[in-house]
């Protein structure tokens, strides 16, 4: 299914950390904040239609994102997909 983030929204996968050397419930366990790119929005947009930031990331990139972001979990083709703002990422890495 093809989907594209409106706005400046960044559509991405979550990119899994290995498994720790000490067993630690998942209970316990932080969700990685590294994701990969799938797909971005335009940018900002003014009312008037004139662009105000492009997105800066593109397809392939991995990033890392605030821990406090807001973010949406979708699932797309089975696969779970997270959605959030792209002031909300910190960097590219890599």
């Amino acid at each position: 299914m093809k989907f594209t983030p409106a706005g400046d929204r960044v559509l991405a996968v979550r990119i899994e950390e290995p498994e720790p050397l000490i067993l630690v419930p998942d209970a316990h366990r932080e969700k990685s904040n590294r994701f990969r790119v799938v797909s971005q929005g335009p940018g900002r947009v003014a009312v008037g239609g004139t662009f105000l930031r492009q997105t800066e990331v593109g397809p392939g990139d991995v990033v890392l994102v605030d821990e406090r972001a807001l973010v949406v979990e979708i699932m797309l083709d089975g696969v779970e997909h997270t959605l959030f703002d792209s002031a909300s990422i910190l960097g590219i890495l890599g």
